[in-house]
């Protein structure tokens, strides 16, 4: 995904988040990390809602006793694990059947994930 500034994106995309997700957006320093936040977060979100076929209503975040966190949709943990990476001005999301190992991955085509309001 592209991290670069944006306002529109930035307004897109922060209307994605929840509740503790705008909370934990507001509490970043600088600009440039609350920006990544914001964007790598919601562009998870828009993922995981198409890939789970849920509303992003639906969809929440936990964290396991190791602190790594997983999806919850409608109260029960998601079978789809993902992963979260950022560098520069380019974000990466990483989809995977919950337990797959790293031998056990896809490749899947290049894909530009729409940042349409989520309606919360």
């Amino acid at each position: 995904m592209d991290l670069r500034p944006h306002a529109a994106r930035a307004d897109d995309a922060l209307a994605w988040l929840d509740h503790t997700e705008r909370a934990r957006w507001r509490r970043y320093r600088y600009e440039r990390p609350r920006r990544e936040f914001g964007l790598c977060r919601a562009a998870l979100r828009a993922t995981l809602c198409a890939r789970l076929g849920c509303g992003n209503e639906d969809l929440a975040f936990e964290t396991s006793h190791h602190g790594k966190p997983f999806a919850v949709v409608g109260g029960t943990r998601s079978p789809v694990s993902f992963n979260v990476s950022h560098s520069g001005n380019h974000g990466l999301i990483a989809l995977a059947a919950a337990g797959a190992s790293a031998w056990t991955w896809k490749s899947a085509p290049l894909a530009t994930i729409p940042m349409a309001r989520s309606g919360t």
